[in-house]
């Protein structure tokens, strides 16, 4: 597998262990800037609309496998293998109206039989680790800046959270979408 990496300017080994950061996914074969981040597309009514890449729907900072279902993009929900497009729009749209309660609810008000094999990959329980996005442009100006932190929630006198990460040159920011 180094062969390839060896070969690039600058070279280098590939790292063979745990991602770090999400960044990191930008030095694996394949994985280029616009599948990374994303990119702009115009609608079909002329519109702008930002097509998210990785970076927005992945992290470093769990080692679960479960994602929830009260927060998790409809990408996400759609990644997970056995799971319809139109059941993942069903437990997207629901969730919006009201989130679910625990997972005998989600089974309970969802009109199809989600099975134990995409079940295993879902929960309704909370995360302590957050990713937060603030973005800023002065008006009439091009001038943008966005910063992402990720932090984690803790039960400590010190400090109520830890900052797991934090970046200043996001690109991929356009605007929170639910």
């Amino acid at each position: 597998m180094d062969d390839y990496y060896e070969t690039l300017n600058p070279p280098y080994k590939a790292k063979n262990a745990a991602i770090d950061t999400i960044e990191e996914l930008l030095l694996v074969r394949g994985v280029t800037p616009t599948y990374f981040y994303g990119y702009p597309e115009k609608a079909a009514d002329g519109s702008l609309i930002y097509k998210y890449g990785l970076s927005h729907y992945l992290t470093v900072y769990s080692n679960r496998f479960q994602v929830n279902v009260n927060f998790a993009a409809l990408p996400v929900l759609m990644s997970i293998q056995g799971m319809s497009p139109q059941m993942a729009q069903m437990i997207y749209n629901r969730r919006r109206v009201k989130p679910f309660k625990n997972m005998a609810d989600l089974t309970r008000e969802i009109p199809v039989n989600l099975g134990a094999n995409i079940q295993q990959f879902l929960t309704t329980d909370l995360s302590f680790t957050y990713t937060l996005t603030a973005s800023a442009h002065s008006e009439n100006s091009k001038a943008k800046r966005v910063i992402r932190t990720v932090i984690r929630l803790q039960q400590n006198d010190r400090s109520p959270y830890q900052t797991l990460y934090w970046n200043e040159n996001i690109p991929d920011y356009e605007g929170i979408k639910p």
